[in-house]
């Protein structure tokens, strides 16, 4: 997740520890229908970050979005036996790796 999202630019901020259910919507360029039709979620726990710089996914700030226009940028490890192997689009070339909602919730991991 984005450093300054995470809350803290020197240490770890307030948002370590927090869940988050991310849901695949749509993928970064494009937005086809997704086969199969339904959505795949995964309940994460953030435990690092993305360092702050000057371009990139994580560079997002509180007034303005990273080079993909967004604010918050999870970078999940892959593969992982935490994830199941059709949680991402079948075709990665096509649609790449993009989580596109996320929801925070109640800690359980």
């Amino acid at each position: 997740m984005s450093q300054m999202a995470y809350g803290s630019s020197t240490a770890y901020g307030k948002a370590c520890g927090y869940c988050f259910n991310l849901t695949l919507l749509n993928t970064f360029l494009s937005d086809p229908p997704f086969y199969p039709l339904e959505e795949k979620s995964v309940v994460i726990k953030l435990t690092d970050l993305c360092p702050l710089s000057t371009n990139g996914w994580c560079n997002a700030t509180t007034s303005a979005p990273n080079e993909g226009g967004h604010y918050i940028n999870f970078d999940l490890v892959y593969p992982s036996a935490a994830i199941p192997d059709d949680f991402f689009p079948s075709n990665e070339s096509l649609y790449g790796y993009t989580v596109s909602s996320s929801s925070k919730r109640d800690s359980i991991l």
